[in-house]
């Protein structure tokens, strides 16, 4: 498998970076993850406009006009269908502390995954005891290298048998899993948790609040869910860019094992979200 650093495709094998690069040494950096799907790279307009922001907020200046071509590129090098595309950017070389040189030069790698589908998979879900996200923090608004909450999160969740685990804010209010957006349906009212509440905001995410506000028979609204919402929902399904949407089976919470039989809505909007992607290639 070959991928990009900087300009130079490269094996994968061969491929390397210093140990002095700040991605390595700090987490120092930002990332996304991209959808491939018959050769094709879903919503790339998304990603990198979220990604453009992040650099920005981060205040790491990248160039990445040439992303989409050399992204091209690779996914027909690598013959890849139906897969993953990752996006990876860290400040570069050069640190007094955490403080970073000035003029550091950027490092950007581009790598392709195949992907396993997960549609058929039994997703059960736990709310997370060792990690809480904090509302304010501009951590949680940007896909940063640096994403320990949501690495020990996921770890704590596989431990304990479960695919991934919710997590909440100060506020005990749901905000995501460690890998996706949450939504839940109670009497065909989509509920998803607002951006206040300390969340990423999934290109995905965004993707489904557009379908609903533009179909009449699919009503949304983003808003503060409590644990209590969970227990009394009819269906919760999760999402982001590498699996769409994910119905959810069931929810552990406290001791109690929440099961959900309801999948309609989720099986409705994947397939409305699979046409919209498909229609904006």
């Amino acid at each position: 498998m070959l991928c990009f650093i900087n300009d130079k495709l490269i094996d994968e094998d061969q491929a390397m970076i210093s140990i002095n690069d700040r991605g390595f040494m700090f987490g120092d950096g930002i990332f996304e993850t991209c959808h491939i799907s018959n050769s094709k790279i879903l919503d790339f307009t998304s990603h990198l406009k979220r990604l453009d922001k992040g650099l920005k907020s981060l205040e790491i200046k990248a160039k990445t006009s040439n992303l989409l071509e050399k992204s091209t590129k690779l996914i027909k090098e690598n013959n890849i269908k139906d897969g993953i595309l990752r996006l990876s950017i860290s400040r570069g070389i050069g640190s007094n502390g955490f403080l970073p040189c000035q003029d550091i030069k950027p490092n950007i790698i581009i790598q392709t995954k195949y992907f396993k589908d997960l549609i058929n998979k039994n997703i059960t879900l736990a709310i997370s005891k060792k990690i809480t996200l904090f509302s304010k923090s501009i951590l949680n608004k940007h896909k940063t290298a640096n994403s320990l909450n949501y690495i020990l999160a996921k770890i704590d969740s596989h431990k304990n048998g479960f695919f991934d685990n919710i997590l909440l804010n100060e506020n005990n209010e749901i905000c995501e899993t460690s890998s996706a957006n949450i939504f839940i349906v109670k009497n065909n009212l989509i509920l998803t948790p607002s951006l206040e509440c300390g969340l990423l905001s999934g290109t995905k995410r965004q993707k489904i609040i557009d379908i609903c506000q533009q179909n009449v028979d699919l009503k949304i609204k983003e808003t503060k869910i409590t644990i209590n919402d969970l227990k009394n929902c009819d269906e919760v399904f999760i999402s982001n860019s590498s699996f769409l949407i994910l119905a959810v089976n069931a929810i552990k919470i406290d001791n109690n094992l929440i099961k959900f039989t309801e999948d309609k809505i989720s099986k409705n909007l994947r397939n409305r979200l699979l046409i919209k992607l498909q229609n904006e290639l």
